[in-house]
């Protein structure tokens, strides 16, 4: 099955947002973080990453696209504490429905060759 990258449009990214913002809380609480440690964390460091709302210069949020359907997402960018140069897979995840169909290596393969273009922007 191939698959390919699209940008998320402005409208998801709110509702996306909500989405990996409560498993991030889940995942910190999961390391032993109490609720509201995690609830803070979670705040701050989405804060700095989407502000306003909206991807923090050279993130790249995509919709991972299989037979004209979304399968999934790829959030890229710089790393936060260090250069442009080095991009950082943020998170990533195919629906469960579509696992075991070798989508994510072709996803992050498509990951890295959008994150070799915007080290070069």
């Amino acid at each position: 099955m191939t698959a390919h990258l699209l940008p998320m449009p402005a409208k998801d990214i709110p509702d996306w947002l909500v989405s990996i913002t409560a498993e991030y809380v889940v995942s910190r609480m999961a390391a032993g973080e109490s609720a509201a440690e995690a609830h803070a964390a979670a705040e701050k460091s989405f804060a700095q990453l989407f502000p306003n709302g909206k991807p923090r210069e050279q993130h790249l949020v995509c919709n991972v696209v299989a037979v004209n359907e979304i399968v999934g997402y790829l959030w890229i960018g710089p790393q936060a504490d260090a250069d442009v140069g080095k991009w950082w897979v943020w998170d990533v995840e195919i629906f469960e429905s579509y696992l075991a169909q070798g989508i994510r290596k072709r996803c992050d393969a498509s990951g890295r060759a959008e994150g070799e273009i915007g080290r070069r922007r």
